[in-house]
């Protein structure tokens, strides 16, 4: 009985573990995202900077730290975030 008491209670650490590995930072993830905007900034076009901003996000970034972003969006408004970030989330990211 001990033995299955000590594994449920690893069991639960490892969970516990693995999931704070797949939750990505959200500062990190904004101050990533936010030198990503301020680069594509100096695009006049801001819907094209948007469009780059995104496609950007979509080749570099993993699906964990895309749907982390989007949810910080969607759950904060995009608190914190480059309003050109906030813009190209909205409209041509969606969670995976």
């Amino acid at each position: 009985m001990l033995c299955i008491v000590v594994s449920l209670a690893k069991q639960a650490k490892l969970d516990s573990h693995w999931k704070a590995c797949r939750e990505m930072d959200v500062e990190k993830l904004i101050k990533m995202a936010n030198q990503i905007g301020d680069f594509f900034e100096a695009n006049p076009d801001a819907e094209e900077a948007q469009r780059e901003i995104a496609s950007h996000l979509k080749k570099f970034w993993n699906s964990v730290m895309i749907n982390s972003l989007v949810s910080h969006v969607q759950q904060h408004q995009g608190q914190g975030l480059h309003p050109q970030v906030i813009a190209a989330v909205q409209q041509y990211v969606k969670l995976s």
